[in-house]
């Protein structure tokens, strides 16, 4: 069987039990075997779903174990694992996966199109999800996927942030990981980042506020 044209499927699996090529799989397939190879594959966007090593991602710690959940989200998925003779198994349906997978596109480009705007938000450390600490920030442009944030402070060993749109209805805080950083030529300082969950209801009123 050939493989079709869709943008291709993610998969985070052990490197000693990789995932054979499979008929019932037409999708290209890349394989990371390691926590941040997988993240930073993510957060460049352009997939179609995800197959998760349900054993590897359990074994993995209850925050990292969130964010991959978090990631998961948005994406169809197909969880799998390894029998006892290294074989690897499908616990959900191929063809139930496929069919959402053809049916999902992350090339939009309309999601990457940036509109400048200066709105208020909050900002939080990914280990403060209740945003007890929450810093003031201003968002400087926003997309469907994702927002630049001019903040002063020090993210610079941060990797993932929680946001608080203070505009949307939905307040609720937006996990969102860190794709870019500022240096100090740039107008304002911050970071650029990509939303990995953010409810329906505020994408879509980003959507109606900022983008229409």
């Amino acid at each position: 069987m050939g493989t079709n044209t869709a943008t291709p499927i993610i998969a985070y699996l052990d490197a000693d039990k990789p995932l054979k090529v499979s008929e019932k799989i037409d999708i290209e397939i890349e394989q990371t075997y390691t926590l941040e190879a997988f993240t930073s594959r993510l957060m460049k966007g352009g997939y179609s779903g995800l197959i998760l090593d349900i054993h590897k991602v359990m074994r993995e710690t209850p925050q990292e174990r969130n964010r991959i959940f978090a990631f998961a989200s948005g994406s169809p998925v197909m969880r799998t694992k390894a029998d006892s003779y290294g074989n690897r198994i499908f616990i959900d349906s191929p063809e139930i996966f496929m069919e959402c997978c053809n049916g999902c596109c992350r090339t939009n480009v309309r999601e990457e199109e940036r509109v400048e705007i200066d709105i208020p938000a909050g900002i939080s450390l990914e280990s403060d999800p209740a945003m007890a600490g929450i810093k003031e920030a201003n968002l400087k442009n926003i997309s469907r996927e994702g927002c630049f944030i001019a903040t002063d402070e020090d993210l610079s060993d941060e990797h993932f942030l929680n946001i608080r749109i203070e505009t949307l209805s939905n307040r609720l805080p937006i996990l969102a990981g860190i794709r870019w950083r500022t240096d100090e030529n740039h107008t304002f300082q911050g970071v650029g980042v990509r939303f990995i969950k953010i409810q329906d209801d505020q994408r879509e009123e980003i959507e109606k506020l900022y983008l229409a």
